[in-house]
């Protein structure tokens, strides 16, 4: 496997109400300022509602706009003079550079930090597949310590696709992962499946059965769960419940949520959505989607994703191939935010 050499630039804010602190680190150096912004200011609250419109594409120019501010609300001072080293020792040791925030405010974390975005270089930190943006989470009082990332070959997927009146193309999505990690079925990746119209018990039987080392599941959610039949109906499953499932699941590593708004953070109460409460049963890595995405983008970046993952150039780093996944579908249509749409907690080291 080649070298790939990731160094971190860490963003930290705290507090309980604005001003809040911020807390920059980069190679056991720091640098401190404040952050003024949070989701219940009016103009925020404007400003995500526009983003969570599937049906206009807020364009380009709004969505660089938007990262524009909160970036140049967080890069100033003493920050800036240390992510200005940061991206120049990147450039001159042709390494990644993985930028990890950590964002304990809740009305903080509901910003939409993926747009984040150098207002000089005129690109969001998503599009640049040299730069890793992942949400992490390290306070004690909410999150304990992440399972062990070590497992045995063939590594197991378990792709779980609800039936749904809504139409979702699950088949799409399946087949873009399978052409993704053609090259190392069934040595060393091996994928299962469950569709149709399954529930929740349903769904720890087979992850019982399976042990898999990644769940991806496809599904409609909401910001406090998913949607899951319980006999002829389609019901919202809550976070707690899934939460408990994969708690009884512990060779689960990575979970990518393939569902609209089940990455979303509550603007209220800490770790309130699937995605958090995902981290606080010790899984190291969840995907989740923060906004409404279209099918068709869902499955172009689940391929981008694996095959990222597989062959790109830091094999076994998710980060990294969140990074090109996101820059796919930049490429693809830079008009919608689809690209900034997918969140990655990330508390693992890869």
């Amino acid at each position: 496997m080649p070298s790939c050499t990731i160094r971190n630039f860490d963003i930290t804010i705290l507090g309980s109400e604005p001003p809040y602190p911020i807390i920059a680190g980069y190679e056991q150096r720091t640098a401190n300022g404040f952050f003024t912004q949070d989701a219940h200011q009016p103009a925020w609250a404007e400003t995500i509602q526009l983003l969570a419109e599937s049906h206009t594409p807020p364009q380009e120019r709004t969505i660089l706009n938007v990262g524009a501010t909160l970036f140049s609300e967080v890069v100033q001072g003493p920050i800036r003079d240390l992510w200005v080293e940061a991206r120049t020792e990147m450039a001159r040791g042709n390494h990644h550079l993985r930028v990890r925030l950590n964002l304990h405010p809740p009305a903080v974390a509901a910003l939409p930090w993926e747009t984040l975005a150098d207002p000089g270089r005129r690109t969001t930190l998503a599009a640049d597949r040299s730069l890793a943006l992942v949400r992490t989470a390290t306070d004690v009082e909410f999150v304990g310590h992440s399972r062990p990332l070590a497992s045995a070959l063939p590594a197991r997927i378990l792709i779980a696709a609800v039936a749904s009146p809504g139409g979702i193309e699950a088949a799409v999505a399946i087949e873009r992962t399978r052409s993704a990690l053609a090259t190392l079925i069934p040595d060393r990746v091996q994928i299962d499946t469950i569709t149709g119209r399954f529930g929740i018990h349903r769904l720890l039987e087979r992850l019982q059965e399976s042990r898999p080392d990644i769940l991806h599941i496809i599904s409609h959610g909401e910001a406090d769960g998913l949607y899951l039949w319980d006999d002829d109906d389609l019901g919202l499953v809550s976070s707690s419940q899934l939460a408990a499932t994969l708690n009884l699941v512990e060779s689960v590593k990575f979970v990518f949520l393939n569902a609209c708004l089940a990455g979303q953070p509550d603007d209220e109460t800490p770790y309130a959505s699937l995605a958090q409460r995902l981290l606080q049963i010790g899984i190291p890595a969840v995907i989740a989607m923060q906004f409404e995405v279209l099918d068709r983008a869902a499955a172009d970046f689940a391929g981008f994703l694996y095959r990222a993952l597989v062959d790109g150039p830091c094999p076994g780093s998710i980060d990294v191939a969140v990074s090109i996944a996101r820059s796919g579908l930049y490429i693809s249509d830079p008009d919608r935010i689809s690209y900034v749409t997918a969140l990655l907690w990330l508390n693992g080291p890869d």
